[in-house]
């Protein structure tokens, strides 16, 4: 059903199953972000058993209790400590820069995962926003891409903004639209006349990667290093592998 929405070849009915579908997905991920808020819960309450035995320690107390608190603090620590190793492992085997094994494009694709979407802007403010505005905005911020692809080509874009998150939402999704993520991003330069200027560059740079389309790719990577603002690290990185 993906390959005959990006085509256009979707009926009216197969669309409202579409749009059912990840409406649902939607509502599955604000169940995600309430188990994450009670994991925050549960090591909130760890810090304070922490803190607790802390406090135990420097008040006199039998050798029992005292033991208790010991023991309390060493599994604080030990589960703080294996946390933080795994971390620090996940953050090693996935970053760019310490995987020499990858070329530019593999490395632009991880880019893409790992980081956060730009940040909505104000002319995405829930008080001006028409229905569709607001289902494309809500998609959005949930990380469902895929959904927020589909509100924002319902628009159907007219502004720099509405266009610069369709490019970034379709870029974003699991399966990569570069057509229209390109088609959109450029549009918004054309419009925004250096509004989001660095996070168009750099998805730009991105999605070229993914093309394969290394003299457009090294052209926006060239022009993020000389700008000298935001991703120029990154960018000189992918540069070399170029």
């Amino acid at each position: 059903m993906i390959d005959k929405y990006q085509k256009g070849e979707l009926s009216e009915s197969e669309m409202e199953q579409l749009e059912e579908a990840l409406l649902q997905k939607l509502a599955e991920k604000q169940a995600e972000d309430k188990l994450r808020q009670n994991l925050r819960g549960i090591a909130e309450s760890l810090r304070t058993e922490t803190n607790n035995a802390e406090e135990a320690k420097e008040k006199p107390a039998s050798p029992s209790f005292l033991k208790v608190a010991h023991r309390q603090l060493w599994v604080a620590w030990a589960a703080a400590a294996a946390v933080f190793l795994v971390l620090l492992a996940v953050w090693w085997l996935m970053s760019p820069a310490n995987n020499t094994n990858l070329n530019a494009p593999q490395m632009a694709l991880q880019y893409l995962k790992q980081e956060n979407a730009p940040i909505l802007s104000n002319s995405m403010a829930d008080d001006t926003l028409s229905t569709a505005e607001q289902a494309a905005r809500s998609a959005y911020l949930e990380k469902n891409y895929a959904a927020a692809v589909l509100f924002f080509k319902k628009l159907p874009p007219t502004t720099a903004s509405h266009h610069f998150y369709l490019g970034v939402a379709a870029l974003k999704q699991e399966n990569p639209d570069l057509a229209l993520a390109e088609t959109q991003l450029l549009q918004a330069r054309s419009l925004g006349q250096g509004w989001q200027e660095d996070a168009i560059n750099w998805h730009l740079a991105l999605l070229y990667l993914g093309q394969k389309n290394n003299s457009k790719a090294r052209k926006e990577l060239e022009h993020i290093i000389v700008v000298g603002r935001d991703n120029v690290t990154k960018a000189g990185l992918l540069l070399e592998k170029l």
